[in-house]
């Protein structure tokens, strides 16, 4: 059985107008607990409802919504509700760190329980490249930027990629972090496409891990840390996939993102091959790689990513092929063996659009890169159809069924044109990657190859 997901519900109607937002906000039971407040102190909004993140010792164990229209919510009373919500996901940390289990908490929150041991960070630690791609959005990449150069992790790098720039924004935000302990450099990728920026900074990455993430994340400073320890999971882990969690939900927007799916696949460690480790209660796999994790928060084994060909140009955002490029480097690792490892200790928070048009547009472009995957998949290696055609009943139930995993935080008021735009994407992704494989193709025939990428700083 795969892992329950926590259902985050809207406070009112379908209406951005009635919608009202939800405080996304952090505790950790070995701290003392503390009154829940309707009002923000740095932004003066009130709210009628937040989503608590729970963490115990640092390790993200869980998530609920608790409603906060009767006003604040004491620490005492939230003391019981994380417990009703959560006491299993406790007392099964505590005994695998070597505590006794409980049978309550209080206010006072569990404060002689330490982090996990972590034997995975002894030794020499492997150099980690943090590879962030982005193009015209200087306000998020500096706050990304804020985040990334405070990890606890002493090795390692970021490389910056501005995908086309327009104007010199994100150079000269770069440009703000040189003096920092943590080497930040900056790229130009004048080949459009988050593939192919993504490339450039992986091709020109020191590391001995490429960690790949997005320019709207807040990354949590144990995020390298898990990452490594997700490594140490098994002997032929090649990429490790983390947890993202949404870091706002001031519209209604992205409340339906999270409602569509969200990028969150749990708190609880997975590993996954093509062998004993294979999901038992998802016939779909390995082709249902989009179950394992988003590309907003993925680290690989620099060998591996260089064995597969990096990612596929022909795909991802900016390209013809619109999307699926994460989910076909991910079914490239596992079918050369290897293995892919979910740890949720590595933790960011993603913000999603806030504009419900923009979401529209990403419904739709989720579902060009899933068939777009497939159809590149099968351009490559044709023998796969007789693997796919077999399984098409079962996905098509699976991404259009109320009753399926995929749809289960789906509610009654979810808009049916969301549905109907994810499907429209999935008839079109076939032509959209036939289409950009004959573009990449004259393209690759009229120009002569291009270094990875400028640096400039």
């Amino acid at each position: 059985m795969s892992e329950a997901q926590p259902v985050i519900r809207a406070e009112s109607g379908a209406d951005q107008a009635d919608f009202r937002p939800i405080r996304v906000i952090e505790i950790d039971l070995s701290e003392p607990l503390k009154d829940i407040q309707p009002s923000h102190a740095e932004n003066g909004l009130v709210y009628h409802a937040s989503m608590v993140v729970v963490r115990l010792a640092s390790t993200p164990i869980g998530l609920f919504q608790v409603s906060l229209l009767g006003g604040s919510l004491a620490a005492d009373a939230l003391a019981q509700v994380i417990w009703n919500e959560l006491h299993t996901q406790i007392n099964q940390y505590l005994t695998q760190a070597g505590y006794e289990s409980v049978q309550q908490i209080t206010s006072a929150g569990l404060p002689y329980v330490k982090p996990l041991p972590m034997p995975h960070l002894e030794g020499d630690l492997p150099f980690i490249s943090v590879v962030i791609a982005t193009r015209e959005r200087p306000k998020m990449i500096k706050q990304a930027l804020d985040t990334l150069i405070k990890l606890d992790y002493p090795n390692y790098e970021i490389v910056v990629v501005d995908n086309v720039p327009q104007s010199q924004a994100t150079h000269d935000v770069v440009a703000t972090f040189q003096d920092q302990p943590v080497p930040v450099r900056y790229l130009v990728e004048q080949k459009p496409g988050l593939s192919n920026a993504r490339n450039c900074g992986a091709r020109a990455a020191k590391g001995d891990i490429i960690a790949v993430t997005d320019d709207d994340v807040l990354v949590d400073s144990n995020w390298l840390n898990e990452i490594v320890r997700g490594f140490k999971a098994a002997d032929n882990v090649a990429c490790v996939c983390g947890l993202i969690l949404p870091a706002e939900f001031e519209t209604l927007a992205q409340y339906r993102l999270e409602q569509f799916g969200g990028f969150s696949m749990g708190f609880s460690r997975k590993l996954y091959d093509t062998g004993p480790n294979r999901p038992p209660s998802s016939p779909l796999f390995p082709y249902t790689v989009g179950a394992i994790g988003s590309g907003a928060n993925m680290a690989f084994s620099a060998d591996v990513m260089r064995e597969v060909g990096y990612f596929d140009p022909t795909l991802g955002a900016g390209s013809k092929g619109i999307g699926g490029e994460e989910l076909l480097i991910l079914f490239k690792i596992l079918k050369k063996g290897y293995q892919v490892a979910y740890e949720p200790g590595a933790l960011l928070y993603h913000f999603h659009n806030r504009d419900y048009e923009k979401l529209q547009r990403q419904v739709y472009n989720y579902g060009i890169g899933l068939t777009a995957y497939l159809t590149k998949l099968l351009i490559d290696s044709p023998m796969y159809i007789f693997e796919i055609i077999p399984r098409v009943p079962l996905g098509l139930w699976r991404m259009f069924s109320p009753n399926s995993e995929k749809n289960a935080n789906k509610e009654a008021d979810y808009p049916p044109e969301l549905n109907r735009l994810e499907l429209m994407g999935t008839l079109r992704g076939p032509l959209a990657c036939i289409g950009s494989v004959m573009h990449h193709r004259k393209q690759t025939r009229q120009t002569q190859v291009q270094p990875a990428g400028t640096p400039s700083l």
